[in-house]
């Protein structure tokens, strides 16, 4: 397949009863030839994903890859983000979905159209499970919704830390503290 312009990153631990939700939300990207979808297996004791990659590769440019030993969200986050090359990426959690077809095409324009860009945060809603939903507008917590120019990442050494707790937050942080006017 043709070199991609967005890596979705999704960390997946025991996550097979979720990832289909994911997956699905993805499949109706309106830029979905722009795409290449990776699942980063984080040790799951419970199996691998091949049969979502099977599932899911006629339609989608996807693969797995598997880490040895179980780190967390952040460093399965980190390990796709080293192991993957396109110029932007995004993650999205196994349990999470994209609500609209052209959410991925939204986070990219801007940074498409403005290099000076090196993060783009949209707004997400998060699901309280019995129809509410409170919407997250310029959240920095959460790696939801937010598409990263790689170049600038790498530029200045942006990783995961290796704890199961805020690394989304610190990641976030750092890249925004990164920013200067001149970028």
């Amino acid at each position: 397949m043709s070199e991609k312009k967005i890596d979705v990153i999704i960390p997946a631990y025991k996550a097979q009863h979720t990832i289909i939700r994911a997956l699905g939300s993805l499949l109706c990207q309106s830029i979905l030839p722009d795409v290449k979808v990776t699942i980063v297996n984080d040790a799951d004791p419970t199996g691998d994903y091949a049969e979502f990659v099977e599932r899911f590769s006629p339609y989608m440019d996807i693969q797995e890859l598997k880490m040895e030993v179980n780190g967390g969200p952040g460093v399965a986050r980190q390990y796709g983000i080293d192991h993957t090359k396109a110029k932007y990426f995004t993650c999205i959690d196994a349990d999470d979905a994209f609500s609209s077809p052209y959410a991925l095409q939204r986070l990219v324009y801007e940074l498409d159209n403005d290099p000076t860009i090196i993060m783009n945060v949209g707004v997400f809603a998060e699901d309280h499970g019995d129809m509410t939903f409170l919407q997250h507008p310029n959240d920095m917590v959460w790696m939801f919704g937010k598409m990263y120019r790689r170049d600038f990442i790498k530029r200045y050494n942006i990783h995961f830390n290796d704890t199961r707790a805020n690394e989304d937050n610190g990641f976030n942080s750092t890249s925004r503290l990164l920013v200067s006017p001149n970028e």
